[in-house]
């Protein structure tokens, strides 16, 4: 089944996605279609909505490792292209 707990969009993105989360957000991991971690985006108080820039990754489909506060992790693929 589809993960309904966080909502990511646009999907495919170009500049920024947003993710809307029915809890709390503590980072965002960006793994490339390779398996490398090409970056990390740390969520200082955790939040349920969160925007992100992708201007500084290259177009490519991306496995997104969401971690909320609580430290469960849930994964969603995002697509980058321009």
């Amino acid at each position: 089944t589809k993960d309904q707990s966080i909502i990511i969009y646009p999907n495919p993105a170009a500049d920024k996605i947003y993710l809307k989360s029915k809890s709390k957000i503590a980072s965002v991991v960006w793994i490339d279609n390779l398996g490398n971690m090409n970056t990390t985006s740390r969520i200082v108080s955790g939040a349920y909505d969160v925007s992100i820039s992708v201007d500084n990754l290259p177009d490519c489909l991306y496995l997104l490792r969401i971690t909320g506060v609580d430290y469960t992790s849930t994964f969603h693929k995002v697509c980058i292209k321009r």
